[in-house]
């Protein structure tokens, strides 16, 4: 269901921008906070749909939450057993975290078939499967309950899932458990939210590695307060989109260290980036010099190139690649992900698919050709049009029809836009 109208005019783009928190980080931190039978203070979260959605499943278990800016205060003192309502569920995908808070907080919990972006196939078979090696009692098909006693465990997870391992270290938040999580993702959210179940008392070793040990601490009765990190996502899309569209694009309050794969890539392509602790700055890019594009770009899990980013640089490799000079995209996490790709050729994209990979072969013109029935099928895809709309030549205007993917994972993205010179104007439809 259509929502919103991204009116999107070509731009040339300079100027400082400042990053929000992480989406990817501040959601399962939200859902943790249930395990706390005290007051938990979230600081730097964004203004994002998605966090509404979460705010309303604490409710649903009767927290209470208050926001005060960039704040999130929630009291899950008197917080009481309760399923996740389906259709709070089906709204968000981070929902699927609150079975790992509800049984370390509980005993009890069950898995809601969560919703998000259409991505392809996004079983929770490997939830379940981690929850049995974990010594629990798992009953249900299309509605999974799950109860028991976590045993001390060592478990490899097939594939280094970030749900996974988030569920795992919340669940062993529970007693007295020492449980190993071999194989386990390594991403920044990761790290980010360890530091809030560290800070409750639980003890963690190992985050940021492939091997992480959790040492549960029984009953949670802290008040405590942490930081959500700033979103790597965002920077990124600002950082190409300067590299696209923009010389001396500033893009503040991040940590460049979280996208270096980005960074190098940017730089071996030709760009100039001046980049400090807390900040990285498009100093020239395609505007101002020819750029090279790389052989092949691979999503992996971090620390490898990021799926999420993989939409966001499609528009760029378009305008630099060639039928001469092709670019390959393939997503390992995801391999459907390139619904994109059918919007992109209405702004003039040659490509064509191969055994799951993209093969980008440039613009049919000079640059890409304003289009007026482009429609974003998830959060990264429609992100990425906006990109390419600010691309198009100056003046002409790109309309983009959103059913509210894009401000599930961007706070104010037509104000930040326009603090760097991007006109980007969002009509919502009746």
């Amino acid at each position: 269901m259509i929502k919103y109208k991204y009116e999107v005019t070509g731009s040339r783009l300079c100027g400082e921008v400042r990053v929000s928190g992480s989406k990817n980080a501040v959601l399962p931190i939200l859902a943790a906070t249930l395990i706390n039978k005290s007051v938990s203070y979230i600081d730097n979260c964004p203004a994002l749909s998605d966090l509404d959605v979460a705010v309303e499943i604490l409710e649903s278990f009767g927290c209470s939450v208050f926001r005060s800016c960039q704040c999130i205060v929630v009291d899950a003192s008197h917080a009481t057993y309760h399923k996740v309502p389906p259709g709070l569920a089906a709204r968000c995908r981070a929902s699927l975290a609150f079975s790992g808070s509800s049984y370390a907080r509980f005993g009890l919990a069950e898995l809601a078939s969560p919703g998000g972006c259409v991505l392809g196939p996004r079983p929770v078979d490997m939830h379940i499967d981690m929850m049995r090696l974990l010594g629990l009692e798992v009953k249900g098909l299309d509605s999974v309950s799950v109860q028991g006693n976590i045993l001390d465990s060592d478990i490899t997870l097939p594939y280094p899932s970030v749900g996974v391992t988030e569920n795992v270290m919340m669940m062993a938040a529970r007693g007295h458990a020492c449980v190993c999580i071999r194989n386990a993702a390594r991403e920044p959210e990761i790290v980010n939210l360890a530091a809030y179940l560290s800070a409750l008392g639980v003890g963690i070793s190992g985050v940021g590695t492939s091997h992480i040990v959790v040492r549960g601490c029984g009953e949670c009765c802290r008040e405590v307060r942490v930081r959500v990190i700033p979103d790597r996502i965002e920077a990124a899309t600002f950082l190409l989109a300067g590299a696209m569209s923009g010389r001396n694009v500033m893009v503040r309050d991040c940590f460049p260290c979280h996208f270096r794969k980005l960074s190098s890539l940017l730089y071996n392509m030709g760009c100039d980036l001046d980049i400090g602790t807390d900040y990285v700055t498009m100093r020239r890019g395609l505007l101002c010099r020819p750029l090279k594009p790389p052989v092949c770009v691979v999503a992996k899990p971090f620390p490898c190139f990021p799926t999420d980013m993989q939409p966001l640089i499609m528009p760029l490799l378009c305008m630099i690649t060639s039928e001469k000079s092709q670019c390959v995209v393939t997503d390992t996490v995801f391999p459907a992900r390139f619904a994109l790709c059918g919007e992109l050729e209405k702004m003039g994209a040659r490509f064509h698919m191969l055994r799951g990979s993209c093969v980008l072969e440039g613009l049919k013109y000079k640059s890409f050709v304003a289009a007026k029935n482009l429609f974003s099928h998830d959060l990264r895809g429609g992100a990425a049009l906006v990109l390419a709309g600010l691309a198009c030549e100056e003046g002409s205007v790109c309309d983009i029809y959103d059913g509210g993917f894009i401000e599930r994972g961007y706070e104010n993205i037509a104000e930040k836009f326009s603090q760097i010179g991007g006109k980007v104007v969002v009509k919502l439809i009746q």
